[in-house]
């Protein structure tokens, strides 16, 4: 991304330099075109000799120069056009792709952090079935305990009836 965001800066740098360069050069080109045309005037006006056709020939000399020179700027504008409207076509089209590609991360996102939410959620209901389960669990562990110690003390009564029955019985045997 970083990568990507540096050579859009660059390239965005680059087309704004070259903006910049062609516009100097045009207006470079400009002021020779009027230095000349200067010149022309001024080479005209000092030579008071010549006649009225002389310097009517002249300004129109004078004239369809610029005419040609208007000409130029206007072919030269409608190739600025072309080449601007296919760049800001180009610009178009990377604005819709990063329009799609914004969108698309997005319901990304969103998917993600809806399965994050049910994977959250399932764990909350997972946690509190083992919170329940180890209660019952302690429950029964608590029964069982106590069902070993009834079954203790049922073994001992046990014994102590079997010993009593032995020690009747033996009384009895005696006694017959």
């Amino acid at each position: 991304d970083e990568m990507e965001s540096l050579r859009h800066t660059t390239q965005r740098e680059k087309a704004q330099l070259s903006g910049e360069l062609a516009q100097t050069k045009e207006e470079v080109r400009h002021l020779m075109v009027k230095v000349f045309v200067l010149e022309q005037r001024v080479a005209l006006e000092s030579n008071n000799q010549s006649n009225v056709d002389e310097r009517i020939a002249d300004l129109m000399r004078e004239r369809t120069l610029l005419e040609r020179k208007l000409e130029e700027a206007h072919l030269h504008l409608s190739d600025i056009k072309t080449s601007w409207s296919g760049k800001i076509s180009s610009l178009e089209t990377q604005v819709g792709r990063l329009s799609r590609q914004a969108g698309e991360e997005g319901l990304e996102r969103r998917r993600v952090e809806e399965e994050n939410d049910k994977l959250r959620q399932r764990v909350k209901h997972l946690e509190s079935e083992i919170e329940v389960n180890n209660v019952v669990m302690a429950t029964k562990d608590a029964k069982l305990l106590r069902m070993a110690e009834d079954i203790d003390e049922m073994a001992t009564e046990l014994k102590e009836l079997r010993a009593s029955v032995d020690d009747e019985v033996e009384e009895f045997k005696r006694q017959i």
